[in-house]
């Protein structure tokens, strides 16, 4: 379970998969951490602090439930152990579709 950085409760579940192994050229791949932004509105991201922090390594992040019926907005950012950030801004869309 990642961990929630913003304080705010329960909201359905989205998950995010990682396609591609990070590449630092001093922190082992086991080591790179995602930070995930997460927003109700497109280009709404605050990327002074993450919605949630994966754990080291990993593959996927499934966030807590959130309230279906709305769309939340979400940009993954790599961060290596010297706490050197990706600065990318691609976004995506995410549904929860079970409700």
């Amino acid at each position: 379970m990642p961990s929630r950085t913003d304080g705010r409760g329960d909201e359905p579940a989205v998950s995010t998969q990682v396609e591609t192994g990070p590449r630092d050229n001093k922190t082992p791949a086991n080591q790179i951490i995602y930070l995930v932004y997460q927003s109700r509105a497109s280009r709404g991201e605050r990327f002074s602090h993450p919605t949630y922090t994966s754990a080291p390594s990993a593959k996927a992040l499934t966030t807590p439930p959130l309230p279906g019926e709305k769309s939340y907005y979400f940009v993954v950012r790599a961060m290596d152990a010297a706490g050197q950030r990706e600065s990318n801004r691609v976004e995506r869309r995410g549904e929860n579709l079970c409700e």
